[in-house]
């Protein structure tokens, strides 16, 4: 019996919402109007945007003062005060930094040593931190390696592997450097 009634309370109050839409027929203009409203999209001015490459190729200069703040050019040595900063030589090309398949500067590091224990490896790395290099871990499956770096060019890596290898005795080898995802 009281679920007969509950029933009829929920039909009815269906019926009280609903029915005054289709009786007046104002409600289904409305919606009519609505769903036209929707349909239309909206037109954007989209401009592209273009992103230029930076020049690589071209060399930094600075120039530097060539006498001090308080001293005053005499009137004879006027036209020598004002001269044109001289263009610097454009680096060799083995000390220029190049860039990857990505095109982010590509970095070179040296491993020092890999090992099996990470207590081993953990030691070594604070050791070198001690000592000032720019030292880290890297764990790839049960290996830890220690490397130290990046540097910008393969030859400054090769100057910082002859320098740890003159410190702390240990060769290790030069390699790109990587950068996690």
């Amino acid at each position: 019996m009281r679920h007969k009634i509950i029933g009829t309370l929920v039909w009815l109050a269906a019926a009280v919402i609903v029915l005054p839409f289709f009786m007046d027929g104002d409600g289904i203009e409305e919606l009519s109007k609505q769903a036209q409203q929707a349909q239309q999209p909206v037109k954007l001015a989209v401009k592209p945007i273009v992103i230029k490459q930076p020049d690589t190729e071209a060399a930094i200069s600075i120039s530097t003062p060539e006498s001090s703040a308080n001293q005053q050019p005499s009137s004879a040595s006027t036209d020598a005060a004002v001269k044109k900063p001289t263009p610097q030589a454009k680096p060799k090309s083995a000390n220029k930094a190049t860039l990857d398949t990505q095109g982010l500067p590509q970095s070179w590091v040296v491993q020092l040593a890999s090992f099996k224990q990470q207590a081993n490896a953990k030691a070594l790395r604070d050791k070198l931190i001690k000592a000032k290099y720019p030292a880290y871990m890297q764990t790839i499956g049960s290996n830890h390696r220690v490397l130290v770096g990046p540097v910008n060019t393969r030859k400054q890596a090769e100057q910082l592997q002859a320098k740890l290898k003159k410190s702390f005795k240990l060769s290790g080898i030069v390699v790109a450097y990587k950068v996690k995802q």
